[in-house]
């Protein structure tokens, strides 16, 4: 299990197509439709599980904040779980939740939210992620 995912899966937006839920589809549309001169394509926030709950509740947490914070603004976002213990290491559970920067809707993507890639939307999303802590 080392290097590899416990859990992985991709959330969109209520009003995305189906289809850009498989992550292949996702990514290669994101690729395909990135204008040349984008240089933001996504942001990624790491989050440490708290150690004295399963690692698959902490999981769930992240995604409902993953939900909550990202999709309801209709952000795309895969959200991978890796849990370092099942092959013996001593580094802690974690949830890597990778946020692409362009909105997802009903016409496929839309625009790159610049906010979402910058200190103003780092500190929007740990202001975020401290309701789900407390």
């Amino acid at each position: 299990m080392f290097g590899k995912a416990a859990k992985a899966e991709v959330l969109i937006p209520d009003r995305a197509s189906p289809d850009y839920a498989a992550a292949g589809f996702l990514l290669d549309q994101f690729d395909a439709k990135l204008p040349a001169f984008e240089r933001h394509a996504f942001v990624q926030v790491k989050i440490i599980l708290d150690e004295n709950i399963s690692w698959a509740a902490g999981y769930e947490r992240a995604r409902a904040y993953a939900r909550d914070h990202f999709v309801r603004n209709d952000h795309p976002v895969v959200i991978v779980a890796h849990v370092p213990g099942a092959a013996g290491s001593s580094n802690a559970n974690h949830v890597h939740v990778i946020v692409l920067s362009r909105t997802l809707g009903i016409n496929g993507f839309g625009e790159t939210d610049y906010i979402l890639c910058s200190d103003r939307g780092h500190s929007e999303a740990w202001d975020s992620w401290q309701q789900y802590t407390s």
